[in-house]
């Protein structure tokens, strides 16, 4: 009986499939240090922006508080108003017109 003799791949193919091995790990393990230094460099980014605006909220609030409390200051400070605020009855016509 004759042997058959069963010709494997050519060097060329065998060197080409290793490298194409080589390149597509390579190129996976690439991807999942991108993924996870993009995924974790968004989450500061977004923590770092949602911090600095609700740091902005707050400066913008307390400002407002403050001249509030100035607006509020002053108009209790004006005897007129108070005036109006304590009348009675008739007088309340006339303490609305001087305020």
């Amino acid at each position: 009986m004759e042997k058959v003799q069963v010709k494997g791949l050519s060097v060329f193919y065998r060197l080409l499939l290793s490298f194409l091995g080589a390149v597509v790990m390579a190129c996976s393990l690439l991807a999942v240090f991108y993924y996870t230094f993009s995924k974790k460099n968004f989450e500061e980014y977004a923590t770092e922006h949602l911090l600095h605006t609700f740091d902005d909220v707050r400066g913008y609030l307390q400002d407002k508080k403050q001249s509030f409390i100035k607006e509020l200051q002053i108009l209790g400070g004006n005897p007129v108003l108070d005036a109006f605020i304590m009348s009675s009855g008739v007088e309340t016509e006339i303490a609305a017109r001087s305020v």
